[in-house]
């Protein structure tokens, strides 16, 4: 699950983003994310939230980013995009490999 977030003005559901990859993937991934907020974060905020550099950056940026060089196995499916939709989203999105 990713990119949920609580709060009053716009909370979302997370949302699958990776289906079905073992625990090296899961590091892999994980490391992945270190770097990308690292690159793009806004150093001017006292905090940002992953899912707002998410917004910021798209998620196709991210999805790539965390994906570089991560082998998700013979079963393992990431989520082409995640349509956010406040409180609830469809669960049927499309998936690849």
């Amino acid at each position: 699950m990713a990119l949920g977030r609580t709060g009053k003005k716009s909370p979302r559901l997370a949302a699958n983003f990776l289906e079905w990859i073992d625990e090296k993937a899961v590091l892999q991934v994980i490391a992945n994310l270190y770097r990308y907020i690292e690159r793009h974060i806004d150093r001017s905020l006292p905090k940002e939230h992953v899912g707002y550099i998410v917004d910021r950056t798209g998620y196709q940026v991210f999805r790539d980013e965390l994906l570089d060089g991560v082998d998700l196995g013979p079963k393992g499916r990431v989520a082409r995009e995640l349509p956010f939709y406040g409180y609830s989203y469809d669960r049927d999105l499309l998936w690849s490999k």
